[in-house]
């Protein structure tokens, strides 16, 4: 008999507490498991160790932006590299192509509510328990 499969795991990765604790709240009610980052180099090193199904990374964050951050996601993971979204207050149209250019599965505007992440989830085949 197979061992039952967890809950889904989400890194999130912002330099603001009160979002990453809001983005947390939000995908444990959608039935996610989190691991809050304030700073890009950590999320490297724990992709590293943990596999996650996603990462939601903030756009703007000192030392390593979120573009930079995906493209070291994709290029230095060693193992599956976790579907990404990039998360900003605004994004002009070149960050919104480099974001996908960096592979980038879609861009956030925060704020993002609940209706909105679980259409997204939907349109990305991932699960939402609600």
């Amino acid at each position: 008999m197979s061992k039952p499969r967890g809950r889904p795991s989400a890194l999130l990765v912002d330099d603001n507490p009160q979002v990453l604790q809001s983005l947390a709240l939000l995908l444990e009610v959608m039935g996610w498991d989190t691991a809050k980052i304030n700073r890009s180099e950590q999320a490297l090193a724990l992709l590293q160790e943990r596999d996650f199904e996603l990462a939601i990374v903030d756009l703007k964050m000192p030392h390593v932006n979120g573009i930079e951050l995906c493209r070291q996601i994709h290029s230095q993971t060693k193992k599956k590299a976790p579907m990404v979204f990039i998360l900003s207050g605004y994004v002009d149209q070149k960050s919104h192509a480099d974001a996908l250019d960096s592979g980038a599965r879609a861009i956030l505007h925060k704020p993002i509510g609940l209706d909105e992440m679980k259409d997204l989830f939907k349109t990305n085949g991932l699960p939402c328990a609600i």
